[in-house]
């Protein structure tokens, strides 16, 4: 039998890890920065996950050793980790993103009904009744040719 072990650790200078920890703690000042100063509109999020996303890799790279990992299995399950992640924050981004319209929408509709109710149209709709899209945009039509 042999006594040498086929499983070796990368032995890591403290410098990487003093390293590491500078370029994490410079990222974080920078994310409050950014979330504090920075005004990009929607684009605040995406770069909010590209900080978290660079200081993720340094954590994976360095303090769980992928960096000198010679099993390439490692990396293959953090990546695959990594894409459900993008694709979890995709579905989230996209709920973000298009939420502002959908409440624009309703707020049109709910306003319209009312100023028909108060100016005397649809008075045979009780008050919870709806007016269907079809009949909010007759009455446009209506309102802009004027008749």
């Amino acid at each position: 039998m042999s006594t040498t072990s086929e499983h070796s650790h990368a032995v890591i200078s403290p410098k990487y890890y003093i390293g590491v920890f500078a370029a994490l703690m410079v990222l974080t000042v920078l994310t409050v920065y950014t979330a504090k100063y920075v005004d990009l509109g929607k684009f605040n999020f995406l770069l909010a996950m590209v900080i978290a996303g660079a200081k993720a890799t340094l954590v994976f790279a360095i303090f769980m050793g992928l960096y000198w990992d010679k099993s390439r299995f490692h990396i293959v399950i953090v990546l695959s980790a990594f894409l459900f992640f993008v694709i979890f924050i995709g579905i989230t981004a996209l709920d973000i993103v298009t939420r502002g319209s959908i409440y624009e929408d309703e707020a049109l509709n709910v306003n319209t009904q009312t100023k028909l109710r108060v100016e005397g149209y649809f008075e045979d709709i009780p008050k919870g009744g709806d007016i269907s899209r079809d009949d909010l945009f007759k009455l446009k039509t209506d309102e802009a040719t004027g008749q």
